[in-house]
């Protein structure tokens, strides 16, 4: 009966990697067809095609939006899109916690921390050195400066954001995308 445990646990890491991948190519097939079908004809573009294609001009655009001009256009779209109910703070939640992952959200955010607190070890992910705007009212109570620490859970996209004394994080060599893994995974892997 172990050797059934001990195959299950070594497939389903697979089989969820599979059905998530057998739920995008439907997804991306239908993203991408109705842009295609303006320039090929419909009976003719197999779903490899579409999704080559789409991915193609995905990258073609991600290309194209490190030039100055059209970098400024992408940026004005931004500012509209960030400015619609409902669809702006949806955006920049995305795109902040894109940029966090990065590591390109500034000199603290994403930064791999650790936290030693009345015998517990948590790992992080400092997403701001100095409290400002809105959250400089939560510094002002507190006598040592604050950071804030985003503390991933595992097995689900979630987390938690606490604000410590700056003298109880511990920076860790760490990229956030480690501090992802590890946390996601119930620390079931190694950073390498």
């Amino acid at each position: 009966m172990r050797w059934l445990k001990n195959g299950l646990i070594l497939l389903f890491p697979l089989a969820l990697t599979l059905l998530l991948i057998g739920w995008m190519i439907p997804m991306l097939d239908l993203t991408f067809r109705p842009l295609l079908s303006l320039f090929f004809n419909n009976k003719d573009m197999s779903t490899t095609f579409v999704i080559s294609m789409g991915l193609g001009v995905m990258l073609v655009l991600a290309l194209l939006i490190q030039a100055p001009l059209i970098s400024f256009f992408y940026r004005v779209a931004e500012g509209l899109i960030q400015r619609i109910p409902f669809v702006g703070p949806i955006y920049k939640s995305l795109l902040d916690a894109t940029q966090l992952v990065s590591g390109k959200g500034g000199a603290a955010q994403g930064k791999a921390v650790m936290i030693k607190k009345d015998g517990l070890t948590l790992i992080g992910l400092m997403t701001q050195e100095s409290l400002q705007g809105r959250l400089a009212a939560i510094q002002s109570e507190e006598e040592e400066p604050l950071v804030a620490v985003y503390l991933p859970l595992s097995y689900q996209v979630g987390g938690y954001t606490v604000f410590i004394p700056k003298s109880q994080v511990k920076e860790l060599d760490w990229t956030p995308t480690q501090v992802m893994q590890i946390c996601l995974s119930g620390a079931v892997i190694k950073p390498k």
